[in-house]
């Protein structure tokens, strides 16, 4: 009994079973008869929805679904058509199609076969030509597909195309101005790879570019490991640049070099290193290391100093301290007082021990062997000889120089002090008190021999400090009236003088500009911004403002990338640029009315008075010659005198006949003008057998005797060519010809 209710597994690809058939079967395949298989037997389909065989229609063998017009094969006897399986004698031969009534009719001409209610449905075209989703036949596909010479079918293009040659390759994309597809390598994309788009096709970008825009060499980013620089690919990045991202990143103002985070690690000239940024002058609590170029911290007693120890103080952060040899002391040590303007601790004579200032009378104690006189005076215990008397060799005490305070001898002339308003020149006591050395070079009178123990300097060098220097140190100048260096405006780098505008160069973040000596954080109008030099530099005389483009009015055309834009940009930058090629920054575009200034306005103004007037001089000109030679031609009209024709008379020209009282037409009609042999001629008829009268050249005025012409007819009769009018008629307009020929009886 235990054995009966064991559970046995379903055959392979069921789901639920029995020990005789199955009932349910896995995904992709059908029941059919107990059975799961992927493919039903014939004269059955596979029903999608239930995953089993259902039954064919009864005219098909196979099929894929119920209906009788989804017959996939048809029995012996029967024809498919449209899916349908008919009898032979019911189907239409070929290149015809069945009607509606039953017959058979001709297909389309571009059909190779037909089927439907219309001749033009086609399902196979006549070579050359391709079936549509329509079910016509065309000889070239529509938008969108291409021509299968394989199937015969217009078949579509890939996504995107509005031509192509085949599946896998586009010649034109369809593009609206919301989603713009670009052709790169026969396929339509939304972005250019590796290009660039020029209209709606993508171009390749130059040798290194990684990207690129408006053409091939404007470089958006580059191949490794290409660095990108001002759109273009290089090797490495130039001076004062730093690698960031894979392009060249210009550094801070005043750096030499920089990190990638563009913190500076070194500066240009008269800048030093603070925090990662180039200064002009370290800040307050830092002192510049010449070695390093970079600020380092003071010690923390001192506000000011020139180096990192406790005694390189300036100036002391406790203003209570007193500064003596650069410490910050809490009171000024024995040999030394306490200077009241300065707060520094000062030196007392050599021959006190304790002062309170700087001069020899001012000694609250002394030496070894040194006593204290009246006066404030030390003096050696050994010598007897007063303040103002020196001893000579056999101890004799001797005055000294009406000008000194203290003199040590041989002579009197050898001044150890002077008195007030009087100096040691060039010298000063040695700690022995017995006699003068020389002072530093620099100075003109000291209290010791270094440079920084000057009390005045030379007549060609500045106080700077404790030192006399020949130039004073960066951002300060030498004061000619004072001889002292003072600091510059706090808007110069350098200076000639203490005011803003007595700068040389200028402060970070300022334009220097030169004509006024001025830095200014922008360039006033009428100048631009050189960059390169951080200057403000002119523009030229017909700007009223110019950019860098060498004090143009307008920046440089830029033809290579107008040509890579669209008409309406290029337009627009043309109207926006000079023709640097052609001129030299004066002829502005008069199409960018915001750089014209008065003097362009005025000069076009009055060059289009100077072309009006000089049309209206010519016109004017020529009225006038107009009416010259009109009034000559009414003055001295042309000497025209009435012609005719005279017969001349058998004796020859210049015979005996003579002129037949020159004939008029009126005339010769009251003399009887017929003739039986003559009648009328033509003056072409008329055959030249004479010249003109020769006369003199000079008698213009003969009664018209170089007009006669003799003329002979072709009958041989002679005739004589005259001008003849009324008699007392001067009318010009009554003149006739008379070109008619007569015959002698």
């Amino acid at each position: 009994m235990e054995e009966e209710m064991r559970c046995i597994p379903c055959d392979d690809n069921c789901v639920s079973c029995d020990e005789h058939e199955c009932y349910w079967c896995e995904t992709d395949l059908f029941l059919s008869e107990g059975s799961c298989v992927s493919v039903c037997p014939d004269g059955f389909y596979g029903d999608e929805d239930t995953n089993d065989c259902e039954e064919c229609h009864t005219d098909c063998v196979t099929c894929s679904g119920p209906e009788a017009d989804e017959c996939l094969t048809c029995e012996e006897g029967k024809t498919l058509e449209n899916e349908e399986c008919v009898s032979d004698h019911e189907v239409c031969p070929i290149k015809t199609y069945r009607s509606d009534d039953g017959g058979c009719y001709d297909c389309h001409p571009s059909c190779e076969s037909c089927s439907g209610e219309e001749k033009n449905e086609c399902t196979t075209c006549a070579k050359g030509r391709f079936l549509t989703t329509q079910r016509t036949c065309v000889s070239k596909c529509p938008g969108g597909f291409f021509a299968s010479r394989l199937s015969g079918v217009c078949e579509a293009c890939p996504a995107g195309c509005l031509q192509c040659v085949d599946a896998q390759h586009c010649t034109r994309c369809q593009s609206t101005r919301k989603a713009p597809l670009f052709l790169q390598d026969g396929q339509c994309v939304q972005q250019c790879v590796r290009g660039y788009a020029a209209g709606q096709v993508c171009r390749r970008c130059a040798a290194g570019c990684a990207s690129c825009m408006r053409n091939a060499t404007h470089c958006l980013s580059c191949e490794e490991p290409l660095l990108l620089h001002k759109h273009q690919c290089v090797e490495e990045c130039p001076p004062q640049h730093t690698v960031r991202d894979g392009e060249c990143q210009h550094c801070p103002s005043a750096c030499q070099e920089c990190n990638p985070l563009g913190q500076c690690t070194g500066c240009e000239e008269y800048h030093v290193l603070h925090e990662g940024q180039c200064v002009p002058d370290c800040p307050e609590s830092f002192f510049e290391d010449n070695e390093l170029r970079e600020c380092l911290r003071c010690h923390p007693d001192c506000a000011l100093c020139d180096g990192p120890n406790n005694n390189d103080c300036d100036v002391c952060v406790d203003p209570e301290a007193t500064l003596h040899n650069g410490a910050c002391l809490p009171a000024c040590p024995s040999h030394t007082y306490r200077d009241a303007i300065t707060g520094e601790c000062q030196d007392c004579d050599p021959s006190c021990l304790t002062c309170y200032g700087a001069h020899a009378g001012s000694c609250t104690s002394c030496r070894e062997d040194h006593r204290l006189e009246g006066h404030g005076h030390c003096v050696s215990s050994a010598n007897k000889c007063s303040t103002r008397q020196y001893a000579d060799q056999d101890g004799e005490c001797h005055p000294c120089h009406k000008y000194c305070h203290r003199c040590s001898g041989p002579g009197k002339s050898h001044c150890l002090s002077c008195n007030q308003r009087h100096l040691l020149l060039s010298y000063y006591e040695d700690e022995s008190g017995q006699k003068c050395e020389p002072c530093h070079p620099s100075c003109q009178s000291c209290v010791g021999k270094h440079s920084h123990e000057c009390l005045a300097c030379k007549t060609h060098l500045f106080r700077e400090g404790k030192e006399c220097v020949e130039t004073c140190q960066h951002s300060h100048y030498g004061n000619t009236d004072s001889r002292t260096c003072e600091k510059c405006d706090p808007s110069c780098g350098e200076c000639n003088g203490g005011g803003e505008d007595g700068c040389l160069s200028c402060a970070l973040g300022l334009i220097y500009l030169r004509k006024e000596g001025r830095c200014l954080p922008s360039c006033p109008q009428g100048y631009y911004h050189d960059a390169a030099h951080r200057t403000c530099e002119p523009c030229h005389a017909t700007c009223r403002a110019c950019s860098e483009a060498g004090g143009r009015c307008l920046l440089c055309c830029r033809y290579e990338e107008e040509e890579e834009e669209d008409g309406d940009d290029a337009s627009t930058q043309q109207q926006d640029c000079c023709n640097c090629t052609e001129t030299r920054g004066e002829c502005v575009l008069s199409t960018n009315l915001a750089f014209r200034n008065e003097a362009e306005e005025e000069y076009e103004g009055n060059l289009v008075v100077f072309i009006i007037a000089s049309i209206l001089l010519v016109v004017a000109l020529v009225v006038v010659v107009f009416l010259i030679r009109r009034s000559r031609s009414k003055s001295t009209p042309p000497d025209i005198a009435p012609r005719g024709y005279e017969k001349l008379g058998s004796g020859g020209y210049g015979g005996g006949g003579g002129r037949h009282g020159g004939y008029s037409s009126s005339s010769a009609s009251h003399s009887g003008r017929a003739s039986s042999s003559g009648g009328r001629f033509q003056e072409s008829q008329l055959v030249d057998i004479g010249e003109r009268r020769l006369g003199s050249k000079d008698d213009d005025d003969d009664d018209d005797e170089d007009e006669d012409i003799v003329y002979m007819g072709q009958d041989g009769t002679v005739y004589r060519k005259f001008r003849y009018g009324q008699l007392g008629d001067d009318n010009e307009d009554e003149l006739e010809y008379d070109d008619e020929s007569y015959t002698f009886r």
